[in-house]
């Protein structure tokens, strides 16, 4: 292993440390379990009312549900994370201690907005597994709904969970500059939040194909009645977005005095 990798490697375990003693992983869980709780609560307290439409193919059907719900609040749920996590060096004041390590700032700049990549990710994983989760006790307790003798497709609900992570990437990148640039918690979070206001309010207008607070809404709608390629031009604007705001992060970033 290169020294390189190396660093990179501690920089990123040190972020991993850091967050266990914060709120974002416990936020992370939370928003991650709260709409399949919401919903085999749902399935167990409203049964003769979800049975008709659930019991033909109960796993389709609570997938997307949930994965509909989860739309409209995952952009939320990035502005906040991001903001959380960065949010730790501005707090202590520690982005001195930082920059004196033996690290590039490029290993610092870099393994943060990987972990919370990789965090993002992680909430992916946990929301299918609550959802997978809500169905097999809801199956055990309500027969009826044929959860125990139907069979979840996987690969279509992973893969409507990979574009979503893509769709998100262009706001993380976008909320990473800003927080890690802004020392005010409450900028960069007002300008997250007016961001993702403003695309549910606009969300049928041409225009707002450039406006990645749009993309997780947008990539629901491009798949909620057909499949498709494997991404569509939404996700490409996200990656591209993720890519500009990334790379411009990174050179105010090494230009930087603290």
């Amino acid at each position: 292993m290169s020294t390189s990798t190396s660093h990179f490697g501690n920089a990123l375990r040190a972020e991993a440390l850091k967050s266990k003693r914060s709120f974002a992983l416990w936020l992370t869980a939370g928003c991650s379990l709260f709409i399949p709780l919401i919903w085999m609560l749902a399935l167990l307290f409203k049964s003769e009312n979800l049975l008709p439409n659930v019991s033909p193919s109960p796993w389709d059907y609570l997938f997307r549900q949930a994965y509909q719900n989860s739309t409209l609040l995952l952009p939320f749920f990035i502005v906040l994370i991001v903001n959380l996590i960065v949010h730790i060096e501005h707090r202590a004041d520690a982005w001195k201690q930082l920059y004196v390590q033996p690290v590039s700032r490029a290993h610092i700049y870099f393994s943060k907005l990987l972990f919370i990549l990789l965090l993002t990710a992680a909430s992916h994983l946990l929301f299918m597994a609550g959802i997978f989760l809500a169905g097999i006790l809801s199956g055990l307790i309500v027969g009826e709904y044929n959860f125990l003798t139907s069979a979840p497709d996987f690969q279509v609900y992973f893969g409507l969970l990979f574009r979503s992570f893509i769709a998100i990437m262009g706001i993380a990148a976008l909320q990473y500059s800003l927080s890690y640039h802004i020392k005010n918690f409450s900028i960069p979070f007002g300008i997250g939040l007016a961001g993702v206001i403003l695309s549910v309010m606009a969300i049928r207008a041409e225009e707002i194909i450039y406006l990645p607070y749009s993309y997780p809404m947008l990539s629901l709608f491009r798949y909620e009645k057909a499949a498709g390629p494997l991404l569509a031009d939404v996700h490409y604007y996200s990656l591209a977005w993720f890519l500009a705001f990334a790379a411009a992060g990174f050179i105010i970033a090494r230009k930087r005095t603290v």
